[in-house]
């Protein structure tokens, strides 16, 4: 789901949510933001429904009625091609916003390697942070399980890698940084790259 469409469903959830939904109740009066939590169940006819194939969703506010949290469940066939078992969207104090986790399908994860991915966007909306979170077999492949991308502007500028509890007993590395660096043309490549020991002291730099 590209942000664009992540802005949409939120400022539509925020917004309109109750008006797009056929069922509704309230599922806490109080929650751990001080205000309600509601669930609301969508149909065939209803906008989250039909245009973006959600058949359910949980909001939780603030005691301002502020949106602080979202849960959305979707519909098999879109479950399928998106990868989403689950989506998880958190705001600020604005009801911007702030972070979205993203918990992938079984299918998915044995297709692309990773369970779960969490983006974090700045104060402009953009996508600043995205943190991926590997399966079982392939961070016993590969050596790490988690590994964070770092973006400016669009652009790469840094990857990192961290390493499973067995590579670092057999190889003494935890972390590894790739650093990038865009050129006039818009090509990204690594301009340095540095190892840490099991504890994060840097243990080599190559460029």
């Amino acid at each position: 789901m590209s942000f664009k469409l992540t802005a949409l469903i939120t400022l539509l959830f925020a917004m309109f949510v109750r008006g797009f939904a056929t069922d509704y109740r309230v599922v806490s009066e109080k929650n751990d933001f001080g205000g309600i939590t509601s669930e609301f169940s969508y149909h065939n006819g209803d906008e989250f429904y039909n245009k973006f194939g959600i058949e359910r969703s949980i909001a939780f506010y603030d005691y301002a009625k502020i949106i602080k949290k979202a849960e959305f469940y979707f519909l098999p066939d879109a479950a399928k091609e998106k990868g989403y078992a689950k989506r998880i969207e958190y705001y600020n104090d604005k009801g911007k916003i702030v972070s979205n986790e993203v918990i992938q399908t079984d299918e998915f994860s044995r297709k692309e390697n990773y369970f779960r991915h969490t983006e974090y966007f700045d104060a402009k909306g953009e996508k600043e942070r995205v943190d991926y979170f590997y399966t079982q077999a392939f961070a016993d492949k590969n050596g790490y399980e988690r590994a964070t991308l770092i973006v400016a502007g669009g652009f790469t500028r840094e990857w990192d890698y961290y390493f499973t509890p067995g590579y670092i007993g057999q190889n003494g590395i935890s972390i590894r940084k790739d650093y990038y660096i865009t050129d006039p043309y818009g090509k990204e490549k690594i301009k340095d790259t540095v190892l840490y020991d099991k504890d994060t002291n840097e243990i080599k730099r190559t460029r």
